[in-house]
């Protein structure tokens, strides 16, 4: 889970089985910034993958560039 005001490069990663039972692998909240590309996601949790950003925060809002990435 990343949290926060962080700024983020999540670059050329093999992720494998990651997450429980009708859970997330990738959980990603409130504020991070960032890149998300060239990764291999596979046999990940129910949701895989989960961005959030909640209307009550309104900055800083989550803005991450997802591309290029490979799920199974």
């Amino acid at each position: 889970r990343l949290y926060g005001t962080q700024n983020v490069s999540i670059l050329r990663n093999h992720f494998t089985r990651n997450g429980g039972p009708e859970g997330e692998a990738i959980n990603i909240q409130f504020g991070v910034t960032g890149d998300f590309a060239y990764n291999v996601v596979w046999s990940s949790a129910t949701n895989c993958m989960k961005i959030y950003t909640d209307n009550a925060v309104k900055f800083p809002q989550t803005n991450l560039r997802i591309y290029n990435n490979t799920y199974y």
